[in-house]
């Protein structure tokens, strides 16, 4: 099948812009191989700070994908590429069965991230009106009392 470990990184590189009509997400798709981004495939909606050639040492998720050789999903913050997603990072084989490189899909949840946010200000929000009303309430039928 395939002869060498590149021509198996190679074969990913073709089918990356394929993958995202594949699924119901904006879906950007990285390939790696034991240092460094060697692809890279855009969602259509968001864009992520992701260079070919760019290091992958730090990022613990993929390091954690290939030393343990298993699948890593992940929710990474804005730190690691310009705005928050969720990851899955998956191990790729070489031809003697070792792990060459990974292969990442990578969805938004920035937009996640904010109506996270913005429904716990609403419920703030509603529970502090709760308590201003039950203080009303309170008022209300204390001073009637106080009229009897």
């Amino acid at each position: 099948m395939y002869e060498t470990n590149e021509e198996i990184l190679e074969a990913f590189k073709i089918v990356m812009p394929y993958i995202n009509s594949m699924t119901h997400d904006d879906m950007a798709v990285a390939l790696t191989d034991l240092e460094k981004y060697i692809g890279y495939y855009p969602a259509e909606n968001f864009e992520l700070d992701i260079k070919y050639g760019m290091p992958i040492k730090g990022i613990r998720a993929i390091e954690e994908c290939i030393r343990t050789r298993k699948d890593v999903y992940e929710d990474l913050s804005k730190e690691v590429y310009g705005r928050a997603v969720k990851t899955i990072f998956t191990p790729i084989r070489g031809i003697n069965d070792e792990i060459i490189g990974t292969i990442s899909s990578i969805i938004d949840f920035e937009d996640n991230d904010k109506l996270i946010r913005t429904f716990c200000f609403v419920l703030t929000f509603a529970n502090l009106l709760k308590n201003f009303l039950d203080m009303f309430a309170f008022l209300i039928i204390n001073s009637l009392c106080l009229l009897l």
